[in-house]
């Protein structure tokens, strides 16, 4: 009895410390940000995050996943805590600071303040027109290449023919990720961890609305968040399409994950067999080609112009000072450019050309130590928790070292970390017998 309890303690422990890391990764992009100055603040918020991405692999000890994700509809305890999720849904569309309806109206969809709206609702204004979506653009007085891969704007083509504010769409789209979330991720057993779960949900929310607004009011960063939500609990099912499905998402909109595929398709291999792992990749390609070359037909360079253009805006935000002569946007306590600003010898585009080298060197050295971990470790790894945490290390890394840090950018990583808390505390059963503790397939 005292071995179980043992147990018990402990993994609540786990759980209430990998909760409140999470509320720390929260207050580092809202309220807190920048607090310890720009040098220290991203190095704070880079442990903090591999820190939570590391925490799976310190439950596989105490619980061990469900075969698969399952979604209970049918169940009260969901129900009510679909109700507290629609509360808090309804309470950050008008409070604080008018909520999300405030932002709305606080932030104007104009170019001059931000192009990234403008410049999705021309894709998508050119889509329902039958026209090409990947021409330049013109329509804000300079002349740009659009660069937004298909699923960052075909989501808003319902706004455009309805003739709604873009906005709502990445409102609902969150809410219903999250609504998903929910429905697979409460369980009548976990009652605090069912709130502890909402309560990251609200906090996160309540916080952007509050001291971030612009990332809801400027970009459609939350719908690229959700996209990495739903990444989540896809690669928790054992559909093949749907792991297909939501890595093509994911692809098509906030790509970051491209570098982290090999080790998806790896994990596959080892655990299902080449026959699995080949046909996933297959659905992937099958997908990711039907959706992108149509409508990328005969307009490839003007979508590798539009990446270019990345190089020629990055290094504007670089020159791009506050009253102080801080870069805004890189010393914002957010990521290392800033070490790179302030320590690297020469120009600025030659600080900022290393520090694209930077961020592809320490990704890539990202995936070669998960790599090599997870072969050294797979025998007593559940392949489930190394994809999960590794994905989340993975992210932490991309977004630190990014050569613009803007603030929005951190809503997918951080939304991830809140996704993992609800999926990974209540789709998991209690090992009572150490014989249990095995690999189980993805």
């Amino acid at each position: 009895m005292r071995i179980e309890n043992y147990k018990k303690n402990n993994s609540l422990s786990l759980r209430l410390s990998f909760f409140f890391l999470i509320v720390c990764e929260v207050l580092l992009i809202t309220y807190g940000r920048n607090k310890l100055g720009s040098l220290l603040s991203p190095v704070l918020l880079l442990l903090i995050s591999i820190g939570i991405g590391i925490f799976p692999m310190l439950f596989k000890k105490t619980l061990t996943l469900q075969n698969g994700i399952e979604f209970k509809t049918a169940d009260k305890t969901t129900f009510y805590y679909l109700l507290l999720f629609f509360a808090i849904g309804i309470f950050t569309f008008f409070i604080p600071c008018g909520g999300m309806h405030g932002v709305m109206h606080k932030f104007k969809l104009e170019a001059k303040y931000s192009d990234v709206i403008p410049t999705v609702q021309v894709m998508c204004r050119r889509f329902v027109n039958g026209e090409a979506v990947y021409r330049y653009i013109d329509d804000f007085g300079y002349h740009i290449a659009p660069s937004y891969l298909p699923m960052v704007w075909l989501p808003y083509v319902i706004a455009e023919m309805l003739y709604i504010d873009y906005r709502l769409v990445t409102w609902f789209i969150w809410a219903t990720v999250m609504i998903l979330l929910v429905l697979a991720g409460i369980r009548k057993r976990n009652g605090i961890l069912n709130l502890l779960g909402l309560l990251l949900i609200f906090l996160f929310m309540f916080s952007i609305i509050d001291r971030q607004g612009s990332a809801l009011g400027w970009t459609f960063e939350l719908a690229n968040a959700s996209l990495y939500v739903l990444l989540l609990m896809g690669l928790l099912s054992n559909n093949l399409l749907i792991k297909a499905v939501v890595i093509v998402c994911c692809l098509l909109s906030r790509y970051s994950i491209v570098l982290f595929l090999p080790l998806i398709y790896i994990v596959e291999w080892d655990q299902r067999g080449k026959k699995s792992a080949a046909l996933l990749l297959l659905y992937t390609f099958i997908l990711f080609s039907a959706i992108l070359v149509p409508l990328l037909h005969n307009h490839w360079k003007e979508l590798y112009d539009g990446y270019k253009y990345y190089t020629v805006s990055g290094i504007g935000e670089w020159n791009h000072l506050d009253k102080y002569g801080a870069p805004v946007h890189i010393a914002n306590g957010n990521g290392f450019s800033a070490w790179v600003y302030t320590f690297k010898q020469g120009s600025m585009e030659e600080k900022f050309a290393f520090m694209q080298k930077l961020h592809l060197a320490f990704v890539s050295i990202t995936v070669i130590v998960l790599g090599i971990f997870y072969w050294i470790k797979r025998k007593h790894l559940d392949s489930r928790w190394y994809i999960i945490g590794g994905i989340k290390i993975y992210l932490a890394v991309f977004y630190g070292f990014i050569q613009v840090p803007y603030t929005y950018l951190f809503l997918v990583p951080v939304l991830y970390s809140i996704a993992m808390f609800i999926l990974l505390n209540n789709n998991v059963e209690r090992i009572q017998n150490r014989n249990l503790i095995n690999v189980v397939p993805v």
